[in-house]
């Protein structure tokens, strides 16, 4: 019988990935899918500005090789990630007029959690 395995397989020493949907219409915006129970808070910043806040943060010392990479669920809405450290993730949506606009978006966030810095 084979073991099962979790997690991704990479050459970086202890890459974490999250998947996120976040439902940034909502009158308090809130993350979900995959990994959604990893996210402490979904504050909103004010109309189309959302800070998402990790339960387990990245390794400190590895906070320059944080990323964050957004799709699109919200149509006619373009996103920038604004901010990115070790235990957050800062997302501005506007609509396609530049004007901020609330949206619900995919979030991938890929930090390291190895004591080794980069």
């Amino acid at each position: 019988m084979s073991k099962l395995k979790r997690g991704i397989t990479t050459a970086q020493l202890q890459l974490r990935e999250l998947k996120l949907s976040i439902s940034g219409t909502l009158a308090t915006p809130a993350a979900g899918s995959l990994d959604g129970k990893q996210i402490l808070s979904v504050i909103d910043n004010g109309v189309g500005d959302y800070t998402i806040v990790l339960k387990r943060p990245f390794r400190k010392a590895n906070a320059a090789n944080c990323f964050a990479q957004i799709t699109s669920i919200t149509a006619d809405r373009l996103f920038s990630v604004s901010a990115v450290d070790y235990d957050r993730v800062t997302v501005l949506a506007t609509d396609l007029a530049g004007a901020p606009a609330d949206a619900d978006f995919f979030l991938q966030i890929s930090g390291l959690d190895s004591r080794i810095t980069y």
